[in-house]
């Protein structure tokens, strides 16, 4: 007779249990190692919800809930991050703007923000070489803001950088810039527990979240795929059509920031940053240019496989779009005084 003869239905279910648990354990801690390794390599990209830094704070402007926090000195995202007292990443603009310079101000999300890369090579730092060698005098500063979709992009604008006398306006799209849920922001940073603020207590299911969930690369991959799983228009996937609810939407959002630069009297770019973030929007991008919108993409798709597929990239990728923009920027630049 073999010793489970001996135990109880109870005790059986219990060891089952048990042995069910172990192997999941198990399997969960593989899955974590083999997570961390293939990241650490480039092998694989989602985006890790780590340690998420005090970088941010609540914001009271209802499209922007939250922004990066004024004077933050330290690290985010595994490098050393600097927050001007603007609330963007770099040092303090100078508030007087030279006649004899052309400030570009560059707007968007991680991407123009510089997400896991160091700030000297961020695609805004290496645009700011490259044209410093061509000999012009130009000055770009970094609006980019992690998590920022078009509306709180729009926002932004508004409220921050038309302060600053912008001559050229580049706005970096990604393929889910567009409005996810009531703020038209990505949700997926953490960021909801840590901007809840004294006077808005996070919900408990939040601060488990931030405690627990996002401590773990392997349910960091996870969430990602299964968002990029729920996108309503898939990466890569080519759609023309101009009356379909995202285009629409698009050319809506493309009109108000045209609108923007015409009001303020600055020339406007639009540069979706891969080739593959551009197409699930085709058809807007296109009635936006037959509109008078200039769009220039800066990584083609074979570039952006040879790169590894990473949307943030290294020194590598900002050093390619750097270059991308530059030539995209050459007429502005001449029309400027």
């Amino acid at each position: 007779m073999t010793l489970s003869g001996h135990l109880s239905p109870g005790k059986k279910l219990f060891f089952t249990l048990l042995a069910g648990g172990l192997v999941l354990v198990i399997v969960f801690f593989t899955m974590e190692i083999a997570c961390r390794f293939f990241y650490a390599q480039g092998r694989i990209f989602f985006f890790p919800h780590l340690n998420v830094p005090p970088i941010f704070r609540p914001s009271r402007n209802p499209d922007t809930p939250y922004e990066l926090q004024p004077g933050f000195r330290g690290f985010a995202y595994g490098v050393p991050v600097r927050i001007n007292a603007l609330g963007f990443r770099g040092e303090d603009p100078d508030p007087i703007k030279n006649d004899r310079t052309s400030r570009i101000v560059i707007l968007g999300d991680s991407t123009a923000f510089g997400f896991g890369v160091e700030e000297d090579d961020c695609l805004v730092n290496r645009l700011q070489v490259l044209l410093d060698a061509s000999g012009t005098e130009v000055e770009v500063l970094n609006a980019g803001i992690p998590g920022y979709g078009l509306r709180g992009e729009i926002a932004v604008l508004e409220e921050k950088v038309r302060a600053l006398q912008p001559d050229i306006v580049v706005v970096v799209f990604d393929a889910n810039d567009l409005p996810v849920g009531s703020y038209g922001i990505r949700s997926d940073y953490g960021i909801n527990y840590l901007t809840a603020g004294p006077e808005r207590k996070a919900p408990l299911r939040l601060i488990l979240k931030a405690l627990l969930l996002d401590q773990s690369y392997f349910l960091s991959a996870l969430r990602f795929r299964w968002h990029s799983f729920r996108q309503p228009a898939p990466i890569g996937r080519r759609n023309e059509s101009p009356q379909h609810p995202l285009n629409v939407l698009l050319v809506e959002k493309m009109r108000q920031l045209r609108s923007l630069a015409r009001e303020h009297g600055f020339q406007l770019l639009v540069c979706p940053s891969v080739q593959r973030f551009h197409e699930p929007f085709a058809g807007g991008f296109a009635q936006a240019a037959a509109e008078g919108l200039a769009v220039i993409t800066l990584l083609k798709n074979d570039e952006f496989k040879s790169l590894g597929w990473n949307p943030h990239g290294d020194r590598s990728t900002h050093e390619l779009m750097a270059a991308r923009l530059q030539e995209a920027l050459e007429p502005f630049i001449e029309l400027d005084p």
